[in-house]
């Protein structure tokens, strides 16, 4: 399993400092970002945002393996204030599911502000902290009831984590989840949740893990093709041969060229090792591929594979590319458009023959 931080870009994080005790009953999304999360590379199966989507089929998973510094944080734009919340414990797409995933016996709630500290770091300071404890998830028919808990106190900032330090055991797994989560307040013993005031940047974060996802599919069928054996990459005439395995061992083919003037720079040597899916994301699949040189030092070389779509400026590079010989080599209802880029020198190859079925 490939597990990796999540950093978030500075830019964000200036734009997020937040001067002033001002506070306001609601909630801003800016980003996120998790610790243990349970199949990092495949955002659109477990990612923070799915803990406040307002859906409780859906959840946060943590890999409770790696110790107690499992969770999440949340960034917000403006600072929120809040005395109460509302919990959704587990995997609760329904009651036997939700009994498989180990859930959250005792959250830890830190909630501070962010501040820099210096050479353009970026800190989370005057943190308050709380610990509460969670039953397991309950149904009421098909529908999930969800625990309610007061704070104690008002807790104030614009950056909340939270950390899962027990857990109650799953029948089946002991990855950890919570399906939803909301902060609010209790009025007259009922619970009012502070609204979301941009739901739809959650909704267009978790569009962009659909378009994340159609790249590492495609990756898949990738790799199933190659069980036939290498397949070709083209730029223009020359020929990149790729070879990818289920087992995450690769190799690349020296190169060749069809044309009768090839170019007078040399191809590539051929490569074999192994490859690391660092991260998927709406724009392509980040891959890292280790091998040994002729020298026998090792090398890391980092990659881009996508799904190309119509619209995308990849699509049309390549129609340009093909020119007159475009709609004779591709057909977007039979085959997929499949992208190689090394980062280093841009250097971009491309597939047409796998077929879509």
């Amino acid at each position: 399993m490939i597990r990796y931080p999540i950093f978030i870009p500075l830019s964000f994080l200036f734009a997020m400092i937040v001067c002033g005790p001002k506070a306001e009953k609601a909630m801003s999304f800016r980003s996120s970002s998790a610790y243990g999360q349970l199949y990092p590379e495949q955002p659109w199966r477990f990612n923070p945002e799915f803990a406040i989507d307002g859906k409780s089929n859906t959840a946060f998973c943590a890999d409770s393996k790696i110790g107690s510094n499992i969770g999440f944080t949340l960034f917000l734009n403006s600072i929120t204030e809040f005395s109460a919340i509302q919990v959704t414990n587990g995997f609760s797409k329904s009651l036997s599911e939700s009994a498989q995933f180990s859930q959250v016996k005792k959250l830890n709630i830190k909630v501070g502000f962010l501040k820099e500290v210096g050479g353009g770091e970026i800190k989370i300071v005057d943190e308050e902290s709380i610990f509460v404890d969670l039953s397991p998830v309950s149904f009421s028919g098909s529908k999930t009831t969800a625990q309610t808990i007061e704070t104690g106190k008002k807790l104030k900032g614009n950056a909340i984590t939270f950390s899962f330090t027990e857990i109650h055991s799953g029948s089946k797994s002991k990855n950890v989840c919570l399906s939803e989560f909301s902060i609010g307040e209790l009025i007259d013993k009922k619970f009012k949740k502070h609204p979301v005031l941009n739901e739809e940047t959650i909704k267009s974060k978790i569009a962009s893990f659909d378009i994340a996802s159609r790249h590492f599919n495609a990756f898949g069928k990738l790799v199933t093709a190659n069980e036939a054996g290498s397949i070709n990459f083209w730029n223009q005439a020359i020929a990149l041969p790729v070879f990818f395995k289920s087992d995450n061992t690769f190799s690349f083919s020296e190169m060749y060229t069809t044309s009768e003037n090839p170019p007078d720079t040399g191809f590539s040597q051929a490569k074999q090792g192994s490859y690391l899916i660092t991260s998927t994301d709406a724009q392509g699949m980040n891959l890292t591929v280790t091998f040994f040189d002729p020298s026998g030092v090792e090398q890391n070389e980092s990659w881009i594979f996508k799904r190309v779509s119509q619209g995308d400026e990849d699509f049309d590079h390549f129609k340009t590319r093909m020119g007159t010989s475009f709609s004779e080599v591709y057909d977007s209802k039979k085959t997929y458009l499949l992208l190689l880029r090394k980062v280093s020198s841009g250097e971009t190859f491309y597939n047409y023959e796998i077929s879509l079925k």
